[in-house]
């Protein structure tokens, strides 16, 4: 899809920006060495994706939880 941003695109993205599979310790580990007075929108939008990780009860990554949640939509036919 031209112009639209897939779930899968944002994965990758934070993948990237923390160097490492997203799961929730690695976001932790990231967001304890960022520098707050360079970074503080990127740290504030991680930390809102880390409570997405509240969910779930196992240490999974972000993208267990998008194929979780695409799945989900699917069954209720909302996609």
């Amino acid at each position: 899809m031209i112009g639209q941003i897939q779930l899968e695109d944002y994965e990758l993205e934070v993948r990237n920006v923390i160097g490492d599979e997203v799961t929730r310790k690695s976001l932790e580990l990231f967001l304890s060495n960022v520098d707050l007075s360079d970074n503080a929108w990127q740290a504030e939008s991680l930390s809102q994706l880390l409570d997405i990780f509240n969910f779930y009860d196992k240490e999974i990554s972000l993208n267990e939880i998008l194929v979780d949640l695409k799945q989900k939509l699917e069954d209720e036919k909302l996609i």
